[in-house]
This record gives structure tokens, sequence and C-alpha cells, in this order.
């Protein structure tokens, strides 16, 4: 509310106090304290656009406000409201001031030319102080259109108009161009419905609201002005009928309110009238009594749908479609959502909330969410991070939002620890060549090119941030630890095999297969489902994908694949985009490759003969993608006698102490392990095998009984080439 201590106050018309509250209202949405003349001349041309061009020579609206707004962008020294009022009182003759003489002081302060000849004014209208009408800081500031929205209808909807002219709407920061479609297509003289569609949380709702906005401030065509935009809610529509006809009866009573009062009609979630009330053995049902008026072009309807939705309901019917110019509104680029936020959340959440957020802040929302959360859209995801942290903050008592309170928010968003995967896992980073070394052996020459490549990826750094974070084909024979690679990263990097996710490619060797990764196709059963392994892609978006014997799946997955490593994306069949940009993607294949050869992107002549071999299983333009092509070697003695001993001993131990055995191995019990077990055919896997064999069947005959407490030695020794297995006893 304004300063009432100005002397005159109580001289101010109805019409004149109306006009300082709502200037006093922009002043402070503009976080100003006080409002100066620019602030009264905008409030004048919302509220009575029609009494400002009759005094105001030769200027439109747009022209003033367009002034208005140079004016404040400037900070031009402008008088204060208390000034303007002291101005137009002088000039007063019977001591108070009315309408016309805030206009004229208003507009020749702001620059406007008056012109010569007053304005007509009505003997027969009676003033509004002669009403006596009070006046409450909870007014509705705009100047209402001749249309109503009549008490039946609000019981099933809300009056948009009404809620912008109290100032309930939030400010609408750009889409200009996607308002003016809008507008363009009300005003056709046919087809004069538009459908706004596009993902959810790019702000469809929003543009709604913005043409409002326009519309009660005489921004839009003579066709448009004083016009009323009407949401209605289609559940309020079902909610009561119990008995048939009655639901009929009502929307056809809501259709000739919407008609008589020529209202706009916004349906939100407009695929959510298909259907609608409709009962077994008939087919009527909201759309049914809709298109009629729709056809006639007796009412103008706006809607909202997703791209999903659309599909799926709007393009089947075809007579739905053909009523309606589809207006296909994109995400808000990154730095027009950067711009919104500097505006919007000063007035919206900081200023209401008393709460500052870091200037900084706004450039790395950004950032962060398009890293962290790409199934979502903006504007919507940023807005949502702020408001988040400012519930949190609030909740906490803090008075300030940090860059690391931001964090925090997008990381309990997304589950993800966002600190950790971008802090710690620098520094973790630094042992991963070691980790992975002890845990696979003889493989060394791979497991440099890997960590090297993975290295700025993961960081961040690479030139291509939408690709994934690695894409590799393992090649060599069974056993020699391709599968081993990808647990032994899951863990390092996740802390467990629970972020790796392992398809066997043998399973899609069959061209319909394509159904098993995409989804099911639209009109079969399972497809809003989805595509289970897609579905746990996106649940784990920062994880390992093994693709086990890559080479036995049909050439379609291949040439799908290609997107994947090309761009990082994936859609499926519901018109679902899963992101593989932070999936580290791993390939295994038993290709028997000739040459014991690693090669990355086969720049020198002699890796083109693995590079042709692999061609008889892989399209080029899929090896091309490929960031680094790995060939396994086969298992030396040396190195299967690493494996015994570091890997399959230790946990055959820890495997039988807690069944109660403590195992103690002789040299000579391993030797006979290697020497039994080592195959450069079968690998590692042989190995296991052998100690399966030897060790773990003639161990369980030695098996304490369930209730027994007592521990027991073993001691496995050689006898006749084959393990001998003594139980020590305590001497004691």
């Amino acid at each position: 509310m304004p300063d009432e201590k100005w002397p005159g106050w109580d001289k101010l018309s109805n019409e004149v106090k109306r006009v300082i509250y709502h200037a006093t209202k922009i002043a402070n949405n503009a976080n100003r304290t006080t409002a100066n003349a620019a602030h009264i001349m905008q409030a004048l041309t919302h509220l009575c656009p029609n009494e400002v061009l009759n005094i105001v020579d030769k200027v439109s609206l747009n022209e003033i406000n367009r002034k208005l707004k140079d004016q404040l962008l400037a900070n031009q020294d402008l008088y204060s409201y208390n000034q303007i009022l002291d101005d137009a009182y002088f000039q007063s003759e019977n001591g108070v001031i009315k309408l016309d003489l805030l206009i004229k002081s208003t507009a020749s302060t702001c620059g406007f030319r008056i012109k010569k000849t007053e304005p007509k004014t009505s003997s027969d209208t009676p003033d509004l102080e002669d009403l006596e009408l009070p006046i409450e800081p909870e007014f509705e500031t705009e100047m209402k259109p001749s249309a109503q929205v009549s008490d039946f209808l609000k019981k099933f909807g809300r009056d948009l108009t009404e809620l912008a002219s109290s100032g309930k709407l939030h400010p609408i920061i750009g889409r200009d161009r996607e308002i003016n479609l809008v507008i363009e297509t009300l005003c056709r003289v046919f087809k004069r419905n538009p459908l706004l569609v596009g993902p959810a949380g790019v702000g469809k709702t929003a543009i709604v609201d913005g043409l409002t906005q326009k519309i009660i401030s005489n921004q839009v065509p003579g066709a448009l002005q004083g016009k009323r935009i009407f949401e209605l809610n289609t559940a309020s529509m079902l909610g009561g009928t119990k008995y048939r006809g009655e639901f009929e009866e009502r929307v056809t009573q809501i259709l000739q309110e919407i008609k008589a009062s020529d209202l706009i009609l916004f349906i939100d979630e407009f695929h959510s009238i298909i259907g609608a009330g409709q009962t077994e053995g008939s087919t009527l049902d909201v759309t049914t009594i809709l298109l009629p008026a729709l056809a006639r072009g007796e009412i103008s309807c706006i809607g909202a749908t997703t791209d999903t939705y659309y599909h799926k309901y709007i393009t089947k019917n075809s007579a739905l479609e053909r009523r309606f110019q589809p207006i296909r509104i994109p995400e808000l680029p990154a730095s027009e959502t950067l711009n919104m936020l500097k505006q919007l959340v000063p007035i919206k959440f900081e200023k209401p909330q008393k709460l500052k957020i870091d200037a900084n802040v706004y450039s790395q929302i950004i950032d962060l969410s398009q890293r962290y959360m790409r199934n979502r859209y903006f504007p919507d995801k940023a807005i949502d991070i702020i408001d988040h942290a400012v519930g949190r903050a609030v909740r906490q008592g803090k008075k300030t939002i940090t860059l690391e309170d931001i964090k925090e928010q997008i990381g309990s968003l997304t589950g993800l620890p966002i600190g950790k995967l971008e802090d710690e896992l620098r520094n973790k980073l630094q042992g991963l060549t070691a980790y992975l070394k002890s845990r696979i052996l003889g493989q060394d020459h791979i497991i440099d090119m890997v960590v090297d490549i993975i290295w700025p990826k993961t960081l961040g750094a690479d030139l291509h941030p939408q690709r994934p974070n690695g894409v590799f084909l393992f090649a060599g024979p069974t056993g020699v630890g391709k599968t081993e690679f990808a647990k032994a990263l899951s863990e390092f990097m996740f802390g467990s095999q629970k972020k790796l996710i392992r398809i066997d490619m043998s399973e899609f060797s069959e061209p319909h297969a394509v159904a098993k990764l995409l989804g099911a196709p639209f009109g079969y059963h399972g497809v809003e489902e989805g595509s289970p392994i897609l579905n746990e892609i996106e649940e784990k978006p920062f994880s390992i994908l093994l693709l086990d014997e890559m080479e036995k799946a049909h050439r379609e997955i291949h040439k799908l694949f290609l997107q994947v490593f090309d761009s990082g994306v994936l859609t499926d069949t519901y018109r679902r985009h899963t992101y593989f940009s932070d999936v580290i993607i791993i390939m295994t294949s038993n290709i028997s490759i000739e040459r014991d050869h690693s090669i990355g992107f086969l720049s020198d002549e002699t890796d083109r003969g693995v590079r042709d071999q692999l061609m008889k299983y892989f399209p080029a333009e899929f090896i091309n993608r490929i960031d680094y092509i790995g060939v396994f070697n086969s298992i030396s003695s040396e190195t299967a006698e690493k494996i015994v001993t570091r890997s399959i001993i230790p946990q055959v131990k820890q495997k039988w102490q807690g069944k109660g055995m403590d195992l103690i191995f002789s040299n000579e019990a391993i030797k006979l392990i290697i020497k039994k077990g080592f195959s450069k055919k079968w690998g590692a896997r042989n190995l296991e095998r052998t100690v399966d064999e030897l060790i773990n069947t003639p161990l369980a005959k030695f098996m304490p009984e369930k209730d027994s407490n007592k521990r027991r030695k073993i001691d496995i020794r050689v006898k006749q080439d084959t393990l001998e297995f003594i139980e020590i006893k305590d001497l004691f």
C-alpha cells in the first residue's frame, strides 16, 4: 500500500487511488521502494488505456510502454508519486484529484504531449467517488472487460483474466514468438483453436498466462481486446454426476455459457477430455459434445498436451485433430532460461521469503541441470531446483542459498552424489590404474589406454560431452578378464556392482529383438511400459553398460547403437529419450584375433588386419565410433599363477572361513591347481572350475555340523597327483 501520509490522500478519487495502488505494486515487483511517474503511467495504460489515448497526443500504447521501459532502464530521475499528486492537486479546481488530471500531470512529466482539445466527459455517468465504493488493499487492479465469467462456470474452472488482473499469475519472460503464434491463430477466420504441443515442463501453460497478461494490458489486436480466458477443469465436470445424461447436460450448459460470454476456453492436459464421461455402451464424451461447437466456430479453444499424448490420442481422432492448429513448443534455450532466472528469482523467491541467492548460482543451475537432469526440460527443471532449495532454506532457517546448497538439492532430486562425482572423483581417478592392474592381470596395455580415455570424459573435459563416457570393444579368447574388467571398473567408480548393467547380446540375435531394446511398438501390449533396459539406464544414468558377446547381436541392433555411440541418446517407441552421456559402454567379443595387439583409432597400416577381421561381424561405421578396441592377451602360466594366488585362493579361504573352516594351502597344492587348471584356450574360468573340482567338492565332507561352534583347521597337501585334506587337531 502506498504511503498515506501524503497530505491530500483523502482528496483522491477512487479511480486515482486504484491507479496509485497498482503503480506501487509495479514498483515493488521491480524492487523499487517508491513508485515514480513512469510506474504511474504504466498503471494508467493498464487500467484505463482509452482515457490515456484520449488525452495523450499522437502516440500508441505500445509506444508509451516502450518509452516508459527505456526511462526505467536508464534510471532517469523522474518525479515520485507524491510529487505527481502535488502537481495534479495544484491544477484541480475543487480540490479533488480526478483521473484526467492525474493522466495529464503524469504524461507531461514522462515527456508525452497533451492534446489541445479536452476529452469529452459524460455527465450522465457518476464518478466512482459519488458511489462511495470502499477501497481495500486487496482489490483487482485491472479494468475488467465487458464479458464476465458466471458463477456457474467458476464451479468448473478458473478465470485466468481475473487472476491476471489481481496479479496472481507469474510474470512471463520470453516466449514472445510462441505467444504471437497463439494470437495469430485466435485471430484467424477458421480453425481458431491453437493446440500447444511440447514436452512436460517447457512452459505451455505459462504461454497461456502470458497471453492473458497481454490481453489485460491491451497488447493484442482489436479482435482479442476485452476477451477473457477461462480454464476448464475436466475433473470438476465429472464430479457429482451420478445419473446417465447428467454429465452431458452439464457439459452442454458449460459450452452454452462460454459461447454466450464470448470467452476463450483453455483446457490444460487436453488429451484428458478424450473419453471423459463416456459410459458403457455409449461413445458420447466431452469431445463429441465439443466438436460441433468447434466446427461451427462458435467458440475458440486453446489446448495443451505433450507430444506423446498428442500422437497417442489426438492424431487418432481425425475430426478433433482437424479442428486444431498444433503449435510446437520447444524447450526454452539455456540462455533464455538464465535470463528468466535473473529476473524471476528476485521477485518470486528472494523478496517474499526474505532470502538472498548468490548471483553465481544461476549459471551453475543451468550447467548442472543440463548435465544431471537430461530427462527434464527448461525452464521447469531450473525453477524447480530453485524452488526446492528455497523450501529447504526456509525449513532450516537459512537466509542465503549458495552453490553447495544447489548441488545438494540437485543430488536429492536425481539421487546422484553430485559433490562426490565432481570433487572426490577427481582424486579417486588417480588410483584407478593401480586398482585395475591389481584385479585384471596380464592386460596392463589395455588398462592404461582405458583409463586415459575415461579420465577426461568422466570429468566433463572432452570435446563431445553428449557422447558416452567411453565406448570400448574388448576382444579376445574366453576367460582372460573382459567381463571382470567391467565388474572391477564398476566397483571402483561406484562402490559396488549395482551400477553394472549387463546384457547378454545373444538374446538379440533376431531382427524382431529390436522391440526388446526400444519397447513394444504402438498398438501392442506393453507399449506404455517402455523398454526394461532403457528404463534401467534412466534409473542409473551414471553406470557401466556391459554388452556381452556383441558380435552375436543382429545387425539392426548394431545400427541402433550407432546413434548411442555418436549422440548419446536413444528414443524408444513411446518417444521417450534415454541419455547415455554419463554411461561407460563396454562390449565384449570372443572373436579370435590372430595378433595380440591393442588398437585405438587404427591410424597405421599394421592395425588394419585387426579391423578387417572385426568388419566381418560389425559395420564399418560401427567400428569407427568406438573409442578404443582392446585385444586381450591369452593368459600365460605366470599370469595364471598370479590369478590363483592373488584372487582365487583368497576367495576360497574367505568362503570357507564363513562356514567354520580355516584352510592352509601348501605350495605344492597351489602348483597342482595351476598345473591342472591352466589353459590358454579356456583362460581363468578353467582355473575356477579346477578349484571347484579339487577343493570345494571334497571340502564339503569336512563341513562342521550346523549347530557346532567349533572351528576346524584343514591342511591341504599333495598326494599322488591329487589334493589331500588333513584336519589339524589342537594339542590342548
